[in-house]
């Protein structure tokens, strides 16, 4: 049975999508309406799905949450909004939802989309990863081996890599990497991906990597822990 998160800041429209997602013996794990509540049980539970409200409370938006569960879980999700104007759904659409479910939403609308939502993730399963990144540096292209990353920093429109060895920047954004490093490359904070491999020192509140420190962000904290101790 795929266990299904629901964030969403309405309570009967969240309990209407629960019960319709029960009927179709999907398992919901919890209804939650902020980011950060999302955060904390994916980082705790087995997700299969995540159904998210583009408008739900806190600082961190829908759009923005989709961001952050594409670039470190890898976890497929379905947007759910009553707002289907042209610049909304080009914004929300970036982040490459595998469905965008209009309210008012009927159980065969659930069904359907939740359905395609998590054949396309089995899919996505079988595909591998590849052991390195290419960059281009000056004008020529950079082969980069991940196990070999101690972080990427994030700088605006740039990332920097940072080996033992050498930094390069260049111009890239998180979502860029997307689907693009292993397990081992993971986010544990908004500007900062991190080499797990590579870490000597774990505080609350930064690790450290080849004697450099890289603070943990709050929303991070026990993904980064867990990950830290099956390694």
């Amino acid at each position: 049975m795929e266990n299904i998160l629901i964030v969403e800041d309405n309570f009967l429209i969240a309990q209407d999508l629960k019960q319709s997602l029960e009927k179709n013996n999907y398992s919901v794990v919890a209804i939650v309406d902020n980011a950060e509540e999302a955060i904390l049980i994916v980082n705790k539970d087995k997700i299969d799905l995540i159904i998210i409200d583009i408008v739900i409370n806190g600082k961190i938006s829908g759009i923005d949450l989709a961001e952050i569960i594409t670039l470190n879980y890898h976890i497929p999700f379905i947007y759910l909004t009553s707002n289907s104007d042209k610049k909304t759904i080009a914004k929300a659409l970036k982040h490459q939802p595998k469905a965008y479910l209009i309210k008012p939403f009927t159980d065969i609308d659930i069904f359907t989309n939740v359905k395609l939502a998590l054949a396309n993730k089995a899919k996505n399963e079988t595909k591998t990863v590849s052991p390195s990144i290419v960059i281009k540096v000056n004008g020529a292209y950079l082969k980069i081996n991940f196990k070999d990353i101690l972080f990427i920093n994030s700088e605006g429109n740039y990332l920097k890599f940072k080996t033992a060895q050498n930094e390069y920047v260049v111009r890239m954004k998180f979502k860029d990497l997307a689907t693009k490093t292993p397990t081992y490359i993971t986010q544990v904070h908004k500007s900062y991906f991190i080499n797990l491999h590579k870490v000597s020192l774990f505080k609350a509140s930064y690790l450290s990597l080849d004697g450099v420190k890289v603070p943990i962000g709050r929303t991070f904290k026990n993904k980064v822990h867990e990950m830290l101790k099956n390694i």
